[in-house]
């Protein structure tokens, strides 16, 4: 009998953590203040954190490092992939991807890190062939009493196409800008973060973490999405009432800043959170709590207030993993407003027998603005997707899956909906002793 995904042989991401592990990490000061970013600047501060935290985990010890390649050709068939109102028209896409993968570890510290390059070439001429590009970086330290992190993730890509090899590993939440508009405009999305971790007492912690976001837009044709910043700053301290149960309180605080427009908003939220692992291989957390805001838009001041909430579960058994993610937060828009958006985050695996496995992912969202003075519509997007996999070899993996998705623009025009069929085949060897999920 063939190897089982279970076996160390299967299909992984280069960088593996879970929803429910979510590290939230949140504030800073704005460094334009609301200015415009010279294109120079913007550039030479993308490049700064990407090679702060690059020389950074370049310094680990002397262990060796692991490297795990990755090559995917996937064939789609989409009856509407510019989720266009009016039906839009059928495209063939075939696209490839290759990346790499490396790691090194001890007992002391963890480095990773990941790049990959996709090409996607369609068969009409509604859509134009467009590439993406990921580059990411994650490190973590450990003492006796302190853990120290460090990460940052670069990501190359287009506001249309909603599948592809790269994912927002640091925060999967993040992009909420899927089909903005019906038109193919190229991004560029910068995330770092930074936190320390120590150990007050033996039940007591305390965590301070930094997480910050650039979105960068081209300008194409009569689209005009905006450039913003998001700092976040996080301040929590966490108390373990039992070997299962910890509680925690803190203060997050939150500022944006559209880089082309008087958009600007300062946000503190107080916090209680609770985190319960009920079983070995099964772990949930709760976060409630309060925002008040500041927002200036256009000359015009004013406040806002609202509640955050935040739930997740991760749970592992001999043949399935769960994550599941419901939240409610603060997110930043290619509008150049920041966003309340309510969201739920899917994803489930089940291995029906040794070399075949079921995914089953799912995303939704409902986001409406906060600023004030601004008149950006609500949005809605829904995205499922059942994937099932067939293992043809040790590293070999070929798949099929099928691909709903519907937006709701908010400009009173109606709703539009797509439905994709794919198959793919990829290339994926397993770092040693690493565990898929």
């Amino acid at each position: 009998m063939g190897p089982r995904f279970g076996d160390g042989n299967g299909w992984m991401r280069p960088m593996q953590w879970t929803w429910a592990n979510r590290r939230w990490l949140t504030l800073g000061r704005a460094p334009c203040g609301g200015a415009t970013i010279s294109t120079r600047r913007r550039r030479w501060t993308i490049r700064g954190a990407l090679l702060l935290t690059l020389s950074v985990t370049a310094s680990a010890g002397a262990a060796p490092w692991q490297v795990q390649p990755m090559l995917q050709a996937r064939g789609e068939v989409d009856d509407n992939p510019r989720l266009s109102v009016d039906g839009g028209s059928t495209e063939t896409a075939l696209t490839g991807t290759a990346g790499v993968a490396a790691r090194r570890m001890n007992e002391v510290y963890e480095v990773s890190a990941a790049a990959s390059v996709g090409y996607t070439a369609y068969s009409g001429s509604d859509l134009p062939n467009d590439d993406a590009e990921m580059l990411q970086l994650d490190s973590a330290w450990r003492s006796d009493r302190s853990v120290w992190r460090l990460g940052a993730e670069w990501i190359r890509d287009t506001t249309v196409v909603d599948v592809s090899a790269l994912q927002d590993e640091l925060d999967p939440g993040t992009d909420i800008d899927r089909a903005v508009t019906e038109d193919s405009v190229r991004r560029r999305r910068l995330l770092w973060s930074g936190s320390f971790e120590h150990a007050l007492s033996e039940r007591l912690d305390g965590v301070v973490g930094y997480r910050g976001l650039r979105l960068d837009h081209s300008r194409q044709g009569a689209v005009t999405l905006r450039d913003s910043w998001t700092h976040r700053f996080d301040l929590h301290g966490r108390y373990r009432l039992s070997e299962r149960d910890r509680v925690g309180v803190g203060v997050e605080t939150l500022h944006f800043r559209a880089s082309n427009a008087d958009n600007d908003l300062d946000s503190v939220s107080l916090v209680v959170s609770l985190t319960r692992r009920l079983s070995e291989l099964t772990t949930t957390s709760a976060v409630v709590g309060a925002w008040s805001a500041e927002a200036s838009s256009s000359g015009v001041s004013g406040d806002d207030n609202g509640w955050l909430a935040r739930f997740s579960l991760f749970s592992r058994g001999e043949l399935w993993s769960l994550d599941l993610a419901l939240e409610r937060d603060l997110r930043p828009s290619a509008e150049g407003v920041l966003r309340q958006a309510d969201q739920i985050l899917l994803r489930l695996r089940y291995d029906l027998s040794p070399r075949l496995r079921l995914t089953l992912a799912g995303r939704g969202y409902e986001l409406r603005a906060v600023d004030v003075g601004t008149t950006q519509p609500d949005r809605r997007y829904w995205v499922v997707e059942p994937r099932l996999d067939w293992q043809l070899a040790q590293d070999w993996i070929v798949g099929a899956s099928y691909r709903y998705r519907s937006i709701d623009r908010g400009t009173g025009d109606g709703s539009a909906d797509s439905h994709a069929v794919a198959l793919v085949l990829e290339y994926r060897p397993m770092f040693e002793g690493a565990r898929p999920r």
